[in-house]
């Protein structure tokens, strides 16, 4: 057939069109197809690391991972156990020590070996998590990388080539279904691999954490099986309640969601304390997870004194301090024990001098960037009690000279328990304290053998009656047994109503707003010192205590100060000094302005609230007011 036009033979045309069509198909898929992939070059090397993260970060990545030692080798084993072992973890860790770059390390391993299918990598902010994801992609084009897993990096290398090849790349005739964008990866999908379509995904914490997963290349619906949680927070919201709250509830609802369904899951929560009582610390006390509290200086120097006097050498003449560094070298380093590897190596010749230096510096923020145990924001004036005040107090008398107190913690599974002593010079003694059923007090964790599997009827009223005797056969001058009726009240009244030693207590702590004890309305058979009032209500088998509790906690707290509050024979008293420092006064302005004291986040106060009880039912025993006069009870 001819073309009038043309005298050119259509046939011919159509056919020379559907070669050069035929021929430019062959080019194009040959340029989409990624096969064959480059060999493994050292397959020994890359097996070595299969289950040791710290070795396949030196291997791989050693520029970015030059020092493996101290804080950051234990770091990296930590974040091994929780994917080998499918752990929920907490780590605090000193500012600068590698957290974040491990972090992110921890994500490739996880996927390029196949222990893990889908990431979710989270960070503070949306900014931070973009320049996550993109350090991921940057580091999986490491040569040494490169070279062991061409599955992993080539077909992102293949694909900056040709563009198209995101949306069209194949492998061996099938699709890659490679993803890149700012928020997720997706590994080609490569049979065989372990890799094989893993997704790493990074967002923000208040960004949308709801509901994440991934449809997989098997038509599976997969769930996050590894979440990466790292420093959620920053300066400013360390110190806001409110968004310290919010961050919790993120974590702990939102975040915890996403693995709901998986099987083989991990969480790994990696961040600094900056303040008392901010979202890692709480998160650190939280016995849901497995916490680790990391420390660049685990003990201090012995000699503290001689490091002043280095500080001081080394401040006005560098070269003056190193010399009296180097011939004072055993006695300052004498008992320090340092985790940290990174110090500025032109000002200093070892890291336990950066380390004392900084803390002689600035004390504060030595504890928060560097110890993950910031100080407290309160003054010596208004911390409450210290376990320095309280260990600095002497009392000649003993306990068989000084008549007894007993105060009595009730809750439903264990009672705690405190015997304290009073002086005549108004000097207080700790004499014995505890938990019943006995066993270990711990400031965060407590092994329960509760009392009612100890005993079956009535086991609030039997176990009550066993503590009281085992107190007083154990300390034979003990008076009075101030005891809380906030659980099962009915119970201690009727213990109350058969002996007079014992005592129903109830603590009120009144508002700045909210009128005291002292100016309370007298009813007929009333009694009332200045902190306490007793009421018999009707119906009541015994009389009810009520203590102002806010007036008592400060008393302690001044007692302590003033050094007549001693704990020093009671052995092994960790534990009650973390409970007994476990509140806060603050100042508040109203009607009655006053210190309200507040529980510090994630403790414990049981042993406060058994001496508050002891030391209440000293004071009304003895017939004293806290200025140490004498009251008479009005009727």
């Amino acid at each position: 057939m001819t073309n009038i036009y043309t005298d050119v033979d259509v046939g011919k045309r159509s056919s020379a069109l559907e070669t050069h069509h035929a021929k430019n198909r062959v080019e194009y898929l040959a340029k989409r197809d990624i096969f064959p992939l480059p060999p493994i070059v050292n397959a020994k090397r890359r097996k070595q690391c299969k289950k040791n993260f710290t070795l396949f970060a030196k291997t791989y990545f050693g520029p970015r991972c030059p020092d493996f030692e101290g804080n950051r080798k234990k770091l990296a084993k930590l974040l091994e156990t929780s994917v080998l072992k499918n752990e929920q973890i907490v780590i605090g860790m000193p500012r600068g020590s590698g957290k974040s770059t491990l972090s992110r390390l921890l994500a490739i391993w996880a996927t390029a070996y196949g222990h893990r299918k889908y990431v979710v990598y989270l960070c503070s902010s949306e900014e931070d998590a973009i320049a996550t994801l993109s350090d991921i992609r940057h580091v999986l084009m490491s040569p040494i990388f490169r070279e062991d897993f061409p599955e992993i990096s080539e077909p992102f290398v293949q694909a900056e080539y040709f563009k198209k090849a995101y949306h069209y790349q194949l492998y061996n005739g099938n699709p890659t279904n490679i993803e890149k964008t700012r928020f997720k990866i997706r590994l080609a999908n490569i049979r065989y691999a372990p890799s094989s379509s893993a997704v790493i995904q990074t967002g923000s914490l208040f960004g949308r954490v709801r509901g994440k997963n991934q449809s997989m290349d098997d038509f599976s619906l997969a769930r996050p099986d590894l979440i990466i949680v790292d420093d959620p927070q920053s300066d400013a919201a360390a110190v806001n309640p409110e968004r310290v709250h919010a961050l919790k509830t993120v974590i702990q609802s939102g975040v915890k969601g996403m693995m709901i369904g998986g099987k083989n899951s991990s969480f790994v929560l990696a961040g600094t304390v900056i303040a008392p009582g901010d979202a890692m610390d709480q998160f650190l006390a939280s016995t849901a997870y497995r916490t680790y509290r990391i420390k660049s200086l685990d003990k201090f120097p012995e000699n503290l004194d001689l490091w002043n006097e280095w500080f001081d050498i080394y401040n006005r003449n560098r070269k003056h301090g190193f010399d009296f560094y180097k011939q004072n070298k055993t006695d300052l380093e004498c008992g320090a024990v340092s985790n940290s590897v990174n110090f500025d190596k032109q000002r200093f010749k070892n890291v336990l001098q950066a380390l004392m230096w900084e803390y002689i510096d600035d004390p504060p923020s030595f504890f928060s960037e560097r110890q993950n145990e910031p100080m407290s924001e309160f003054g010596v004036e208004n911390s409450g009690l210290s376990e320095e005040v309280l260990q600095g107090a002497e009392n000649a008398d003993t306990e068989e000279t000084m008549p007894l107190f007993c105060g009595i913690d009730v809750h439903s599974d264990v009672l705690y328990w405190m015997v304290i002593g009073g002086s005549g010079d108004e000097t207080f003694k700790i004499i014995d304290y505890g938990v019943f059923p006995d066993q270990p007090i711990h400031a965060r964790r407590m092994s329960f053998r509760p009392y009612r599997k100890t005993f079956k009827t009535e086991p609030l009223k039997n176990a009550l009656e066993a503590l009281i005797d085992m107190v007083s056969d154990r300390h034979k001058k003990t008076k009075n047994f101030y005891i809380d009726g906030g659980w099962q009240p009915e119970v201690i009244e009727s213990i109350a109503a058969l002996d007079k030693r014992c005592k129903v207590a109830r603590g009120y702590a009144p508002s700045e707003n909210q009128r005291p004890i002292n100016e309370w309305q007298i009813q007929p058979g009333d009694r009332r010192g200045g902190f306490w009032i007793t009421k018999r209500p009707v119906g009541r088998v015994a009389a009810t205590t009520m203590l102002d509790v806010n007036i008592l906690k400060d008393a302690i707290s001044q007692l302590s100060g003033d050094g007549k509050l001693d704990i020093r024979r009671t052995a092994n008293h960790k534990e009650l000094i973390n409970q007994l420092t476990s509140e806060v006064p603050r100042f508040k302005e109203g009607t009655y302005s006053k210190n309200l004291w507040q529980l510090r986040p994630a403790r414990q106060n049981h042993l406060l609230d058994c001496l508050v009880y002891a030391f209440a039912g000293a004071l009304i025993e003895q017939g004293k007011t806290l200025d140490g006069g004498k009251v008479k009870p009005r009727r």
